[in-house]
Parts: structure tokens; sequence; C-alpha cells
């Protein structure tokens, strides 16, 4: 038992992932308005408790770039004069509501109801995500103060001012972080670079020119004529007691309409978040037992309920952590323990060195995090995808940046509810799974009418697996189909709906007008 369990996979997978996810760790706290130990305690949290409870065995958990929007928002909305101490505890307590919370959804097979949210607004917020992780992490990028209570816009359009007054130093280690970040995936297809963690690289430049800088001891440089200063202020705060770094939630305000707000956006947003990354990772790892995504849900929930306790911000399971994971041979969940473990030494023992470590290094990460959130590629791809698809994640893209991530969510599915609607002429019938089923000698024939569309997309994919996996032949016919979503077929599409070397096929999809040259975009039927 124990020989099947300590394997020699996981140890080097572990640590691989321990050596990325520090400094990003560090980065996510500290742009999330908490301290960047609490990031740690996350991670270890995340990689030592969710391994024993039994989350999905692959991936990799920790805090993510994904909820900085939200957790620096809570922090920041609930702190009092200026006090964003108050502010750090008061979201301490949202996040020990919002595990429970989870904790409950995995009872009510809230990954059910992850697929309900169209593709296309998920990607929608998290581009908006990029973009506001952008106007932030630039500025500390080139040494310069983010001016507090400023909108994402706002602190775009102040961009050129950052440029001007600029710390030439400070730029330097923040620009080497984020062009090496933009070759990491060229330098990972060097065969003998392929494991090189390029964070650390990072990580240890960063500091070796910290020291050549001494950043450290304040003191002021000439450049080009003009004086700059330099500080301890630039560099990473890591307290020398992580026992005594440990902050407790403050309950006060939890009633409050701010304090609701964000317990339902740290629960929904931190919960489908982990969930799409799940499947994700079964999906690419071709898993034969696929990951029981509310049990994960669920030990994500307890974490969080417990590392909000003690100080740490919420947890999800972590995409490119995760992909990492995969990529490195891990084969069971000791590999994310051996991640938390790893980072628990870390912090014990190298806590001196770490505290060299510039502040705009590791904005040069985020940059790069955010960049590949908000690419143009990302842009690009929705268009591609649909017209219809590209309005429902532009328009959840801008409400999210302009005004709030609530309301853009919101209003990216209401769009795309109300598209489905006018195709099926009514407000009731998307929601429901109108087909007809017929069987003759061991074929299945169904037949779909009115509208597949991304709201009962989950009902129809858990029936055709239903079927396929009793080795049965499926046809299924859209010949009287309104309106066939991308979604929806998106949905379909997917690795573990239909089994290796089932029989299956779709019939009718020529009687349809395309919406874009996608092969999974949407269509609806000929008049």
């Amino acid at each position: 038992m124990i020989k099947n369990y300590f394997n020699s996979a996981d140890l080097f997978s572990g640590f691989f992932v321990s050596l990325l996810a520090l400094p990003l760790c560090l980065g996510i706290a500290n742009a999330s308005g908490f301290p960047p130990v609490a990031g740690l305690f996350t991670a270890i949290i995340g990689g030592m408790l969710t391994s024993v409870l039994g989350g999905a065995k692959l991936t990799i958990k920790g805090p993510a770039a994904g909820l900085i929007v939200i957790v620096l928002g809570a922090v920041q909305e609930l702190q009092v004069n200026g006090d964003m101490l108050v502010g750090y505890k008061r979201a301490l307590a949202v996040g020990v509501v919002a595990g429970i919370l989870q904790i409950i959804f995995s009872k009510l097979k809230f990954s059910k109801f992850v697929d309900i949210i169209p593709s296309s607004v998920i990607h929608g917020m998290l581009a908006a995500i990029g973009i506001i992780i952008i106007s932030k992490q630039i500025h500390i990028l080139l040494g310069v103060s983010v001016p507090t209570g400023k909108s994402p816009i706002e602190l775009i359009s102040i961009i050129p001012q950052s440029f001007n007054s600029l710390n030439p130093e400070i730029t330097l280690i923040g620009i080497c972080s984020l062009v090496l970040m933009l070759l990491s995936a060229k330098i990972a297809r060097i065969k003998f670079l392929k494991y090189l963690p390029i964070p650390l690289v990072i990580v240890t430049l960063a500091i070796l020119m910290s020291l050549q800088f001494d950043i450290k001891n304040e003191h002021s440089y000439l450049f080009l004529g003009n004086i700059y200063n330099l500080s301890n202020n630039y560099l990473i705060n890591i307290p020398e007691s992580l026992v005594g770094s440990i902050q407790y939630p403050d309950f006060s305000v939890i009633t409050s309409f701010t304090s609701i707000k964000y317990i339902i956006l740290f629960a929904l947003v931190g919960s489908i978040e982990s969930l799409l990354t799940v499947s994700a990772i079964d999906e690419i790892s071709k898993s034969e037992l696929p990951s029981d995504h509310d049990k994960d849900l669920m030990v994500t929930g307890i974490a969080n309920t417990l590392v909000s306790f003690i100080g740490g911000m919420p947890m999800i399971s972590e995409v490119a952590r995760s992909k990492a994971n995969l990529d490195a041979g891990a084969e069971t969940s000791f590999s994310n323990f051996v991640h938390g473990f790893l980072l628990l030494f870390y912090v014990v023992l190298l806590g001196p060195v770490l505290s060299l470590l510039p502040l705009s290094a590791l904005a040069g990460m985020l940059v790069y995090v955010g960049l590949r959130l908000a690419s143009p590629s990302e842009f690009r791809h929705m268009w591609h995808v649909g017209p219809e698809q590209f309005a429902f994640f532009t328009v959840t893209c801008v409400l999210t940046v302009t005004e709030d991530l609530l309301l853009g969510v919101v209003s990216g599915i209401v769009l795309a509810y109300l598209f489905s609607a006018f195709h099926a002429k009514s407000f009731t019938k998307v929601f429901k799974l109108h087909k007809k089923e017929e069987e003759h000698d061991n074929k299945i024939l169904v037949t779909l009418e009115d509208t597949a569309t991304f709201l009962n997309a989950r009902k129809f994919t858990d029936f055709l697996s239903s079927k396929l996996e009793k080795e049965n032949e499926v046809e299924v016919d859209f010949s009287n189909c309104k309106l066939i979503e991308y979604s929806f077929i998106a949905n379909m599409n997917k690795s573990n709906v239909i089994p290796k070397g089932a029989s299956f096929r779709c019939t009718g999809l020529d009687k349809h007008k395309l919406y874009s040259r996608h092969p999974e975009c949407t269509r609806r039927l000929r008049a």
C-alpha cells in the first residue's frame, strides 16, 4: 500500500509544481490585498489536506489569478477609513461562509449546474479578469504605486503616466520577469529544458538583481540625470514567524449586503473555476475513472473554510499548475500533498531569502497571466465560434471591467437565454429537452425538437451517456430542431460523453443554416 502511494513520479511532479507555485502564490495573494504569506497558507492546506480528504487526484489546489479581482474587491469594499487590515479580516469571514456554501453546493450536486453557464460567458469573465489584472499589475511592474479607489478603466488610462515616472531598476526586474514568462513556452520545447521551472528562474534572477541593486537598504541612485529612490517597500513582505502571521476572521459585518455579495461571488466563481479545471484535467488525462466533481467541491469547501480561519485566501483547482502536474507525470493525489508540504518547507527555511524578492518580478508573472486570459487570440476565437457567442463574450467582458463581475456574468447569461428564447418563441421551452425515442433491433433513434441550447445540454449528455454505456447504437436526428446552440454541440462532443468505440451518429444537420465556419457553431433550421 505504502509502496503504491509513495511513488517517484508523484515525488518529482509535486517537487516540480511546488517550484512553479511558490512565486505565484506570493504574487496572487499580494495582488489580492492579502499578505503574501496568505497565498502560501492556501497552497499548503490545499495540497496537504485535500489530497488526504480525497479530492480530484490529479489537480493542484491553491490560490488562482481568476479570484484576484473578487478577493481584492472584498478587501477594498469591506475596509474602514483606509484600514486594509480590517478589510482583510472581514474578507476572511466571507471566505469561511463561502467555504460552507461550497459544501452545501456539493450536496446539491452543483456540478450539474455548471454546464448551464455558456462557455462564452465564462471566457468573457476570464478575459475581463485578465484585463483587470494587467491594469493593476503593470504599475507595480514599473515601480509605481497603484492609486487606490481607481476603476480598471481609470488605471488603464494612467498607464502612460506610470511609464513617465517609472523606476528604471525596478522596471528592469519586472521586464526580465515578463520576458521570461513570454518565452516559457518556447523554452519548454527544448528537450533538456522541458522541466526547467521558469518561475523559479525568475525568482532566482530577481533576488540576485535585488542584491545587486541593494534594494533592501534605502538609498537613491542617478540614472540619465534623474534621481530615483529604492527601499524595502519594493520587496515582498515575508514574516519571520509563520505562526505569528496567522490572522482570524472578523464576522462583525457578515450579514451586510457587501459581505453577502462577495460570499456569493467567492462560492460561485470559485466553484465554477474549480469544476471546470477538474473536467479539463480529466479530459486531458483521459482517465478511465473520472473524478467525482461534487466530492471534490465538498473537499475544496472544507479546505476553504479551514484556511479562511487562519488567514489564507480562497483556493480552487488551479488549471495551469494542474496541467503542469499532469505533464510532469503525476499518477495520484500524492503529488498535490508533496507540493503543499514542500511549500511549507520553503517558507519555514527560506523566508529571509524570499524577503529579497522584488514585487515587480511577481507583477511581471501576473501581467503574463493577464495577457493569457485576455489575449487577442481569445477574442478572435470567440468571433470564429460565431457572432452570437462573441456578443455573449463581449457583454460579459465589458460589463465586468466597467461595472462589476457579478453584473457582467449575469448579463451574459441573460443575453444568451434571450437569444435561445427568441428562437424557441417561448421563455420556458428552452429549459426542457423535447425528444422522441424509438428503439429497433438494439438501435435507438432519438429525434430532437424545438431547441437544443446551453440550458438543456446537460440533460441531453446525461441521457446520451446512459444509452451509449449499454453498448447501444444511437442516432440523433436534428431535422426538426429550430436551434442548435454552440454550447449544446460542444458539450455533446466532450470526450467523456461518448464512450470509446460507441456507435453514435447525428443526422439532419444539413437542414440548418450555420452561424460561422466553426465545426461546433450555432445553427438554426432553414425556413
